[in-house]
């Protein structure tokens, strides 16, 4: 039963290393995306400078830059979504992981008892 335990525990374990790296590329992702989102964002206010000052762009570009900053906005959303729930599922496993380890401690228990 403590084998089949332990072999349980590695395959957790090793399936949480994986979610892990899962979650770090999401992660990474998201901030490339923010990065990105930056990016358009000091473009938008360069535009607004301009258009405030008289120079114009017309109301047409405007339009169509937020919709690309909206766009782009959910794409961030759907992602960082996307990490908080797989690191929400991570955390059920190491919440599993642990059940099991208090588990190999009593039948430890158990097993030095009986020996007493």
């Amino acid at each position: 039963m403590v084998r089949t335990l332990e072999r349980k525990l590695e395959a957790k374990m090793i399936k949480e290393e994986s979610d892990f790296h899962d979650l770090e590329s999401v992660v990474q992702q998201v901030e490339q995306n923010l990065e990105l989102m930056t990016a358009q964002l000091s473009s938008f206010k360069r535009e607004n400078e301009a258009l405030r000052s008289g120079q114009g762009a017309s109301l047409t570009v405007v339009k169509q830059n937020t919709d690309v900053a909206l766009q782009n906005l959910h794409v961030v959303m759907n992602s960082a979504h996307s990490s908080i729930k797989q690191l929400v599922s991570g955390a059920e496993t190491l919440n599993l992981v642990a059940e099991i380890l208090k588990s190999i401690d009593r039948i430890t228990e158990v097993k030095d008892e009986e020996d007493s």
